[in-house]
Protein backbone atom coordinates (compact mmCIF):
# COMPACT_ATOMS: atom_id res chain seq x y z
CA UNK A 1 0.00 0.00 0.00
CA UNK A 2 1.27 3.19 -0.93
CA UNK A 3 0.59 7.08 1.20
CA UNK A 4 1.26 9.80 0.00
CA UNK A 5 0.19 13.23 0.94
CA UNK A 6 -0.08 16.09 -1.62
CA UNK A 7 -1.20 19.92 -1.80
CA UNK A 8 -3.99 19.83 -4.33
CA UNK A 9 -4.33 23.50 -4.13
CA UNK A 10 -1.91 25.97 -6.42
CA UNK A 11 -0.49 29.08 -4.79
CA UNK A 12 -2.70 31.45 -6.65
CA UNK A 13 -5.57 29.60 -5.16
CA UNK A 14 -4.87 29.73 -1.42
CA UNK A 15 -6.78 32.94 -1.44
CA UNK A 16 -10.66 31.61 -1.40
CA UNK A 17 -11.66 30.32 1.65
CA UNK A 18 -11.80 26.42 1.13
CA UNK A 19 -9.88 24.61 3.72
CA UNK A 20 -8.31 21.43 1.98
CA UNK A 21 -4.45 22.00 2.05
CA UNK A 22 -3.46 18.77 2.47
CA UNK A 23 -4.85 15.73 0.37
CA UNK A 24 -3.55 12.19 1.54
CA UNK A 25 -4.03 9.21 -0.94
CA UNK A 26 -3.55 5.69 -0.08
CA UNK A 27 -3.55 3.09 -3.40
CA UNK A 28 -2.34 -0.51 -4.12
CA UNK A 29 -2.88 -3.04 -7.07
CA UNK A 30 -2.83 -6.50 -7.37
CA UNK A 31 -2.89 -8.88 -10.69
CA UNK A 32 -5.75 -11.32 -10.44
CA UNK A 33 -5.96 -14.68 -12.17
CA UNK A 34 -9.29 -14.33 -14.17
CA UNK A 35 -11.17 -12.41 -16.70
CA UNK A 36 -11.92 -8.69 -16.05
CA UNK A 37 -15.46 -9.69 -16.55
CA UNK A 38 -15.37 -12.06 -13.48
CA UNK A 39 -13.47 -9.50 -11.33
CA UNK A 40 -16.46 -6.90 -12.50
CA UNK A 41 -19.18 -8.97 -11.02
CA UNK A 42 -17.47 -10.18 -7.93
CA UNK A 43 -16.47 -6.74 -6.97
CA UNK A 44 -19.73 -5.24 -8.16
CA UNK A 45 -22.12 -7.59 -6.02
CA UNK A 46 -23.31 -6.06 -2.87
CA UNK A 47 -24.41 -9.25 -1.26
CA UNK A 48 -20.96 -10.53 -1.66
CA UNK A 49 -18.59 -7.46 -1.11
CA UNK A 50 -17.20 -9.20 2.08
CA UNK A 51 -16.07 -12.19 0.57
CA UNK A 52 -13.32 -10.62 -0.94
CA UNK A 53 -12.81 -7.35 1.15
CA UNK A 54 -11.84 -8.50 4.79
CA UNK A 55 -12.87 -5.59 6.69
CA UNK A 56 -16.32 -5.19 5.20
CA UNK A 57 -18.92 -7.48 7.32
CA UNK A 58 -21.77 -6.49 4.88
CA UNK A 59 -22.76 -3.41 2.96
CA UNK A 60 -26.59 -1.85 2.45
CA UNK A 61 -27.22 -1.12 -0.36
CA UNK A 62 -30.57 1.51 -1.36
CA UNK A 63 -31.93 1.71 -4.92
CA UNK A 64 -35.29 3.03 -6.10
CA UNK A 65 -38.27 1.13 -5.62
CA UNK A 66 -38.17 0.47 -9.74
CA UNK A 67 -35.04 -0.69 -9.65
CA UNK A 68 -33.44 -4.19 -9.17
CA UNK A 69 -32.54 -4.51 -5.89
CA UNK A 70 -28.86 -5.33 -5.35
CA UNK A 71 -27.95 -4.20 -8.31
CA UNK A 72 -25.55 -1.34 -8.62
CA UNK A 73 -26.25 2.24 -10.12
CA UNK A 74 -24.83 5.16 -10.19
CA UNK A 75 -26.18 8.04 -8.15
CA UNK A 76 -27.19 4.74 -5.48
CA UNK A 77 -26.22 4.90 -1.50
CA UNK A 78 -24.28 1.83 0.16
CA UNK A 79 -23.51 1.72 3.70
CA UNK A 80 -19.98 0.11 4.03
CA UNK A 81 -20.35 -2.05 7.65
CA UNK A 82 -16.72 -1.89 8.42
CA UNK A 83 -14.94 -3.41 11.28
CA UNK A 84 -11.10 -2.31 11.31
CA UNK A 85 -7.92 -4.16 11.86
CA UNK A 86 -7.92 -2.62 15.75
CA UNK A 87 -11.63 -3.68 16.41
CA UNK A 88 -11.13 -7.30 14.92
CA UNK A 89 -11.61 -8.78 18.59
CA UNK A 90 -14.09 -6.72 19.47
CA UNK A 91 -16.15 -6.39 16.32
CA UNK A 92 -17.08 -2.88 16.23
CA UNK A 93 -18.79 -2.15 13.39
CA UNK A 94 -18.02 1.72 11.91
CA UNK A 95 -20.81 2.55 9.29
CA UNK A 96 -19.39 4.49 6.58
CA UNK A 97 -22.06 5.64 3.91
CA UNK A 98 -21.13 5.92 0.32
CA UNK A 99 -22.73 7.53 -2.96
CA UNK A 100 -21.90 5.84 -6.05
CA UNK A 101 -20.45 8.39 -8.79
CA UNK A 102 -19.12 6.36 -11.51
CA UNK A 103 -19.93 2.88 -12.47
CA UNK A 104 -18.33 2.00 -15.86
CA UNK A 105 -18.45 -1.43 -16.58
CA UNK A 106 -15.83 -3.66 -18.79
CA UNK A 107 -15.16 -2.38 -22.28
CA UNK A 108 -13.03 -0.87 -25.10
CA UNK A 109 -9.83 -2.53 -25.91
CA UNK A 110 -7.48 -3.05 -23.54
CA UNK A 111 -10.87 -3.66 -21.68
CA UNK A 112 -11.20 -1.47 -18.37
CA UNK A 113 -13.63 -0.82 -15.61
CA UNK A 114 -14.73 2.21 -13.12
CA UNK A 115 -15.99 2.04 -10.12
CA UNK A 116 -15.71 5.45 -7.81
CA UNK A 117 -17.52 6.31 -4.91
CA UNK A 118 -17.30 8.96 -2.05
CA UNK A 119 -18.15 9.45 1.77
CA UNK A 120 -21.33 11.48 2.22
CA UNK A 121 -21.70 11.43 6.44
CA UNK A 122 -22.36 14.51 7.92
CA UNK A 123 -18.70 15.02 8.16
CA UNK A 124 -18.31 15.59 4.38
CA UNK A 125 -21.30 17.68 4.38
CA UNK A 126 -19.68 19.95 6.94
CA UNK A 127 -16.22 19.70 4.99
CA UNK A 128 -14.37 17.58 8.10
CA UNK A 129 -13.47 14.95 5.85
CA UNK A 130 -13.66 14.71 2.31
CA UNK A 131 -13.18 10.51 1.06
CA UNK A 132 -13.01 9.27 -2.32
CA UNK A 133 -12.34 5.51 -3.53
CA UNK A 134 -11.70 4.76 -6.99
CA UNK A 135 -11.70 0.99 -7.72
CA UNK A 136 -10.58 0.26 -11.80
CA UNK A 137 -10.04 -2.83 -13.51
CA UNK A 138 -7.75 -3.37 -16.70
CA UNK A 139 -7.38 -6.59 -18.42
CA UNK A 140 -4.16 -7.84 -19.26
CA UNK A 141 -3.15 -11.12 -21.38
CA UNK A 142 -0.66 -13.61 -19.70
CA UNK A 143 2.17 -15.42 -20.93
CA UNK A 144 -0.53 -18.55 -21.05
CA UNK A 145 -2.33 -16.33 -24.08
CA UNK A 146 -5.70 -16.29 -21.18
CA UNK A 147 -6.79 -12.94 -19.62
CA UNK A 148 -5.88 -11.30 -16.28
CA UNK A 149 -6.88 -8.63 -14.31
CA UNK A 150 -5.32 -5.95 -13.09
CA UNK A 151 -7.01 -4.63 -10.11
CA UNK A 152 -6.03 -1.01 -8.72
CA UNK A 153 -7.24 0.85 -5.87
CA UNK A 154 -7.09 4.55 -4.50
CA UNK A 155 -8.87 6.28 -1.88
CA UNK A 156 -8.15 10.05 -1.62
CA UNK A 157 -9.24 11.72 1.84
Amino acid sequence: VKLKTTDDKNDDDRSNNHHHPIMMMASTEVIIEAPIEVVWEIMTNVHKYSEWNPFVVSVDYYCQEEEEPGVMKEGASMALNVVFPKHKKSGKITTSKEKVLVLDPPSGSPKSALWEYQFVSWLHYWNLIRATRIQQLTEIANYHGGKTTKYYTEERF
